[in-house]
């Protein structure tokens, strides 16, 4: 009698990490696609623009040991889940953005709260737990989102600039992420 393999669920976690991954790279790497057509139609300056996304590469790191902490107290489920609908509803708010400001409070402090919960720190530590042989590969492959997500994030929102303006691109990004991530968190991660 043949003894039948069940599928190991791990392999879930890591689709499930790398679409997280894949969503949260939407609102973290296309800053650069936004910015001409932001420093144009706002009439702000480069710096003005790059000070929010500083803020937000500032609050993302002191947000990691708190990512760390959740994920440890609540579970990965949860903290994904929390961090994803937080990123998206910075990314919906920054399209309302019409003053420095707004942009700070919502792409330099809401937007990189929220995508540190979802992004690294609690999908990593997911797929590591699942995996004691080949853990480092796994959590490449799950990494990968995260490179795939800006080949295909930078040019679709280069479209929905040039087709929608940018506060109906922000609104796609911010939605896509709260969803995205949080059905890789909600029906997949545990």
């Amino acid at each position: 009698m043949a003894i039948k393999k069940r599928f190991f669920y791990g392999y879930v976690i890591v689709f499930a990490a790398w679409l997280a991954m894949f969503v949260c790279t939407a609102g973290v790497d296309t800053f650069s696609v936004f910015l001409p057509t932001l420093r144009e139609e706002l009439g702000w300056r480069s710096g003005t623009l790059s000070l929010g996304y500083t803020i937000g590469i500032v609050v993302a790191a002191l947000m990691s040991p708190v990512a760390g902490i959740l994920t440890d107290k609540i579970g990965p489920r949860r903290t994904v889940i929390m961090g994803a609908i937080v990123g998206g509803v910075g990314l919906c708010l920054t399209s309302q953005i019409s003053q420095p400001w707004h942009f700070y409070l919502t792409y330099g402090l809401i937007t990189p709260m929220g995508i540190s919960l979802a992004y690294m720190v609690a999908t990593v530590a997911t797929v590591r737990r699942w995996f004691m042989k080949r853990a480092a590969l796994m959590v490449s492959l799950a990494m990968t989102g995260s490179g795939l997500g800006i080949v295909v994030f930078a040019p679709l929102v280069y479209s929905l600039i040039s087709s929608y303006g940018w506060r109906t691109a922000y609104l796609v990004l911010g939605i896509t992420l709260a969803v995205g991530a949080s059905i890789g968190g909600a029906l997949l991660i545990k």
